[in-house]
């Protein structure tokens, strides 16, 4: 999907915005945890700028006990630049638009056209993003597994805040 230009916004828009992002509370609980983990790992390298290595060791740890052992510390020192880079999450727009694009790939549910991610990417924020791994972990499906890697994620913002 080709970067979009920067157009005005309608009222419209903004209200197809915001049912959108209503739409994600529904359509959660029917997103699989394995699918929940690979959007947190998109967040981790696309809106914090994480390297791949960080990323998958922040996945690879999730919802494991990381505190006696070499490989504990390890963990440990990356949730640290996580959480470090969730205090203050830099404003990239292409970002943004590399996040969202990736979550209609991987989850077409979540941004059903080209338009929501338009609209998500030329006048969401990082707020969305956040919105979103926030109801995808609070929404898990019948006898699904809850994202370790979101849940994580959140507990991290929130320590790190």
């Amino acid at each position: 999907m080709p970067k979009a230009e920067l157009t005005p916004i309608t009222p419209e828009e903004i209200e197809e915005g915001r049912k959108l992002v209503r739409s994600w509370r529904e359509t959660a609980g029917k997103v699989k945890s394995e699918v929940k983990d690979h959007i947190g790992h998109l967040y981790i390298i696309h809106i914090l700028g994480l390297d791949e290595e960080t990323a998958r060791i922040f996945v690879d740890a999730a919802g494991k006990d990381r505190l006696d052992s070499e490989e504990g510390r390890k963990y440990n020192e990356v949730y640290h630049q996580i959480g470090v880079v969730q205090s203050g999450i830099p404003a990239r727009p292409d970002a943004l638009h590399e996040f969202w694009e990736a979550v209609y790939a991987l989850e077409p549910r979540l941004a059903p056209s080209d338009e929501h991610v338009r609209l998500l990417t030329q006048y969401g924020s990082v707020r969305e993003v956040c919105d979103l791994i926030w109801i995808l972990d609070r929404q898990d499906g019948e006898g699904e597994t809850p994202s370790f890697v979101l849940d994580d994620l959140n507990t991290n913002a929130h320590a790190y805040k």
